[in-house]
């Protein structure tokens, strides 16, 4: 059986290496294949998802209170919130830093909301999802959720991993590309580590290594 499953991660690493050769984006095969042993359960997802939901909106202009009254909605509030989002939601005159930060979660929602079925397909990180297509996919989750196969959320996270490696190596040498959108992968990233347990960090101590 363990021999299967790092079979199985090395044909992974394998594919999303031809995939971003294909695309003319740089690899590094010294990067170990994504694996994880557990994800997060379909409720701790979706309860993820709603939080986030509601920092990104509050980020974007609607009140902080139609935010919070969402998640006490959900039995949410306090309970599910972090430390970081509940202060950001409790600040009346949150700094523009914060509301740039939190703007961008919705990029890690797409992800989550991908990951329990509320999108058919996770597009590949070279452009910001859809803001409107959130707010509907959010308003219309069912009470209870499924998680998508682990193969297929590891394949994803796989890639995204090497994505983001390649943003970082575009920064550090002062070149763009049209072909990532750092912001996007960085969030992703982000969001597949929460999802796949990484080193059994909560959501505001997630580290991105690559």
């Amino acid at each position: 059986m363990g021999q299967c499953s790092h079979l199985d991660d090395m044909d992974r690493k394998k594919r999303s290496e031809l995939l971003l050769q294909d695309l003319g984006i740089a690899i590094n095969t010294g990067l170990p294949p994504i694996t994880s042993e557990k994800l997060r359960s379909a409720k701790a997802v979706a309860e993820r998802a709603r939080v986030l939901y509601a920092v990104a909106m509050y980020a974007e202009g609607t009140a902080s209170a139609q935010g919070i009254a969402f998640l006490k909605g959900h039995g949410l509030w306090p309970s599910a919130v972090t430390p970081k989002e509940k202060a950001f939601l409790c600040n009346c005159d949150p700094s523009p830093l914060d509301i740039i930060q939190f703007t961008w979660r919705y990029e890690s929602l797409w992800v989550l909301l991908w990951a329990i079925g509320g999108l058919e397909a996770l597009s590949f990180p070279d452009h910001l999802c859809e803001v409107v297509e959130v707010h509907r996919i959010v308003l219309n989750l069912p009470e209870y959720c499924s998680l998508r196969p682990s193969t297929e959320i590891l394949d994803a996270a796989d890639l995204t991993y090497r994505c983001h490696w390649a943003t970082i190596e575009n920064q550090l040498r002062c070149r763009g590309s049209d072909r990532l959108d750092p912001g996007v992968v960085y969030e992703r990233h982000y969001a597949f580590n929460w999802l796949l347990c990484h080193q059994n960090q909560e959501w505001d101590d997630v580290t991105t290594d690559t």
